[in-house]
């Protein structure tokens, strides 16, 4: 095997030509050969391509990446054939095994053959699932593969080929942060959508969402990702019914509150599409008490005319309570940040003003019940938190205006007695 690689690497040092990344790839080899695990010590047909000059260099070059390399498995795996065969027609021989390129229709199938088998995968990692392809199979995706759509995406579109990655690695295409970019690698391909008239701009919308910025640019990973509601193998799009429980997947109370509240059944029975017809899909905003509005360009304004009297009384008295609880939120925390300012012990009051901070989610929680009646005691509740607040600043406040009085008054007095007493002493001499 040593001076198999050996012969190799001086045939490559020829290759004047050769890519950059072939030469890394010999590295990394002769760093592998050194502890004898390899897996290129069975795969011939690896080596060989490693010399090639053209394109079909790349695949070789990147497998060095792979998990697959990493556990010895090497490219006889998918594309069968003679390892050990120097002849390279003998390798590539039908006798051989040898299938080439798969299909794409057939690429599920390839990868099954070990990742739909229990057995087999329970010697790699005993906690990976094996009905992925039969998940896959379900998906709008594999279902389209069956019909014969050749288009749509299999498991080498988004796990790649050559450069299959675990997950939980940042260089991976199925890393959290990177799955937006790779499903745009189709979903923003306007020729490719063509066909399905879907639209382009999902990728664009997401990275400027909530959601998009928690999870691409303050790198928060339990921020929602594509996958987190369309699914991964079984990917579909969540239909009308399923997607207040797609969304209340991660907001639960709010997704419970509305299903339970006046709009739930009523939007069920109409076909509504639940969250998005407030929130969006993939441009979500961060949600505000100006959202709760029947003026133009409020989101109750897309429904309800102006001139409905039940709805437009609830509404307001949903909207005035949730504003008057941000008012007194903000004056409480205005008020003991200004009594720690000048010194004073405001730690009681600070601890309150985050229950009055939950009171406030909580009830912006209750508003998706659509009920003033039902998120009034949620709203009281924060209310008078915060007004214990607010009293509680006022009275740090006063406590420090009264000992500087109190300081003033008493340096008067000092100052007097000093007086009185320096005149009694001269006085006296």
């Amino acid at each position: 095997m040593r001076s198999r690689l050996k012969d190799t690497m001086d045939r490559m040092r020829t290759l004047t030509t050769a890519p950059l990344t072939v030469a890394i790839s010999l590295v990394l080899i002769c760093a592998l050969t050194a502890t004898a695990q390899s897996s290129s010590d069975q795969e011939q047909c690896y080596l060989c391509h490693l010399e090639l000059v053209t394109d079909d260099s790349a695949p070789a070059a990147h497998f060095v990446e792979d998990i697959h390399f990493r556990k010895n498995l090497g490219c006889v795996a998918c594309h069968g054939g003679d390892p050990e065969s120097d002849d390279e027609e003998t390798a590539m021989s039908e006798e051989a095994g040898f299938t080439g390129v798969p299909d794409r229709q057939d690429i599920p199938q390839v990868c099954g053959r070990c990742h739909s088998s229990l057995k087999y995968m329970r010697a790699f990692n005993p906690s990976m699932r094996t009905d992925q392809v039969d998940e896959y199979y379900t998906s709008i995706h594999g279902r389209k593969l069956l019909d014969g759509d050749a288009s749509v995406a299999t498991c080498a579109d988004c796990h790649t080929v050559h450069k299959i990655r675990p997950v939980t690695e940042p260089m991976s295409s199925t890393y959290p942060t990177n799955v937006p970019r790779t499903c745009g690698r189709c979903h923003s391909d306007s020729n490719r959508m063509a066909p399905y008239g879907i639209p382009t701009d999902q990728y664009e919308s997401y990275s400027s969402s909530v959601h998009g910025v928690a999870l691409l640019e303050k790198h928060d990973l339990y921020a929602p990702t594509c996958n987190d509601c369309h699914g991964n193998h079984g990917a579909s799009p969540p239909g009308i019914e399923m997607l207040a429980n797609v969304c209340g997947m991660c907001h639960a109370s709010e997704s419970e509150i509305f299903q339970k509240g006046r709009k739930g059944e009523s939007f069920q029975n109409l076909e509504y599409p639940g969250c998005i017809a407030c929130h969006t899909h993939h441009d979500i905003r961060p949600p505000t008490e100006q959202m709760i509005s029947f003026e133009a360009g409020g989101l109750c304004a897309k429904c309800h005319d102006a001139d409905e009297i039940v709805p437009v009384q609830e509404g307001r008295q949903i909207r005035a309570m949730l504003d008057s609880l941000v008012i007194i939120r903000e004056r409480g925390a205005e008020r003991i940040e200004q009594a720690e300012r000048l010194g004073m012990e405001v730690s009681e009051a600070h601890f309150l003003q985050r229950d009055v901070t939950q009171r406030l989610f909580d009830s912006r929680a209750h508003m998706h019940s659509f009920s003033a009646e039902a998120l009034q005691p949620h709203a009281d509740a924060g209310i008078a938190e915060a007004n214990r607040v607010l009293e509680m600043g006022d009275k740090a406040i006063k406590a420090y205006k009264y000992r500087r009085s109190g300081f003033a008054v008493s340096t008067l007095l000092l100052t007097i007695l000093a007086i009185a007493l320096y005149l009694k002493i001269r006085s006296i001499d």
